[in-house]
């Protein structure tokens, strides 16, 4: 992806709508990965964006759940990278 596509990725984790809710375009965002493939793809996505990192523990399982706070991220992610 170009490095606009990957900046606007990472400015994702600025807020934490991002987490608490799916972009507008999406009605239910699923990832389709068995638990260790979803745990990879979790890990790799804290260990490059600190921010998102930080929202974590803030938000799960205090405001929302787990499932809940991946699948809302990545349907930004999915809209930005036009999936």
């Amino acid at each position: 992806h170009s490095p606009e596509t990957v900046q606007a990725i990472k400015d994702l984790s600025k807020t934490s709508r991002t987490f608490l809710n799916p972009h507008p375009s999406f009605k239910k965002f699923t990832l389709g990965l068995d638990d260790d493939q979803a745990t990879a793809l979790a890990t790799a996505c804290m260990e490059h964006d600190p921010r998102l990192a930080g929202w974590f523990p803030k938000l799960v399982p205090k405001r929302i759940q787990e499932d809940a706070f991946w699948s809302n991220y990545f349907s930004h992610v999915e809209y930005l990278i036009g999936v």
